[in-house]
């Protein structure tokens, strides 16, 4: 009977208290931040204002929340946020699935051509003056159609759709068109049922980059109705402008109370934001690296 090494013994268990701290420690420094700002948001004003929270927080009070449920204008950006997410994931979802089903056909005229000629631009844009002039000229300024039209393509969704296409039986498609069926019938009663996890990896790609998305609003749309969630938060911690007054909606104590709420606002509109995505992440992140491995770029 082999007898085990009592130095191996202790060598592994160093090697696994080792790999566990290390994996405990990433993961606070993760999660630190999150923590941070829920502990300010619903800290006393006052404990904000001292800056004394650390960790966890110190006193309890939900007049940052309070202020945000009753601000209409975080609300309208919440819900444009939903509209350009909606609409730009489903046509965006469409669109990749139209244009990768030509291209993963082996006989399609130039294929290697058109491959080629959609991955150039995802390298090599025109510019940030040359778009402008283009949203301008298109009459998509002021628009909520210049945050959903550009969102409504991706060449890496498109080349990972085409890709996913690529490895399923082409036999399948041959079987059909015998039958008598066009290429749109294909495409939707064939395709598009045993596309649904590219469909899903598209999907999160896109809504979570839209839902993110703040720039294009800044670029595109001066009107403040139009903007989404992403700007509102932008104008509220990057040009430090809020048009919620503590002091109007709410009673409160002394100044030094009211520059806290004002500081706790920021962090609560943060969390706000966050938990939508943070709440999908746990079932949707099994498609992140699934995306990874169907985005591998073969002919």
């Amino acid at each position: 009977m082999s007898r085990t090494n009592p130095n191996a013994i202790r060598s592994n268990r160093t090697a696994n208290f080792l790999i566990y701290a290390l994996c405990g420690i990433i993961a606070f420094v993760t999660v630190y931040p999150f923590l941070y700002m829920l502990s300010m948001s619903i800290s006393s004003p006052d404990e904000v204002v001292k800056k004394t929270i650390v960790l966890l927080p110190k006193g309890l009070s939900f007049l940052s929340y309070e202020l945000i449920v009753q601000n209409t204008q975080m609300w309208r950006a919440f819900g444009n946020s939903v509209l350009y997410t909606a609409a730009g994931t489903l046509s965006n979802i469409v669109m990749s699935l139209l244009i990768a089903y030509p291209l993963a056909k082996p006989k399609l005229v130039a294929r290697r051509f058109f491959t080629v000629f959609l991955i150039v631009p995802m390298y090599f844009t025109g510019g940030l003056i040359p778009s402008f002039i283009l949203m301008h000229t298109l009459g998509l300024y002021n628009n909520i159609w210049a945050v959903i039209i550009p969102s409504m393509a991706s060449i890496w969704n498109i080349i990972i759709a085409r890709t996913f296409i690529k490895s399923l039986p082409y036999s399948l498609q041959e079987s059909a068109l015998v039958d008598g069926a066009s290429e749109f019938r294909i495409l939707f009663q064939i395709i598009v049922p045993l596309s649904k996890p590219v469909m899903a990896v598209i999907g999160l790609y896109t809504a979570v980059g839209i839902w993110n998305d703040w720039f294009t609003a800044l670029l595109y749309l001066p009107n403040s109705n139009l903007h989404p969630l992403q700007m509102f938060i932008a104008r509220l911690l990057v040009f430090n402008y809020s048009s919620i007054d503590p002091g109007s909606r709410l009673k409160l104590d002394s100044a030094v109370t009211q520059t806290g709420v004002i500081t706790q606002m920021k962090y609560s509109v943060v969390m706000v934001t966050t938990l939508p995505i943070l709440l999908l992440y746990p079932f949707l992140q099994k498609y992140f690296v699934k995306g990874v491995m169907i985005g591998s770029l073969k002919e």
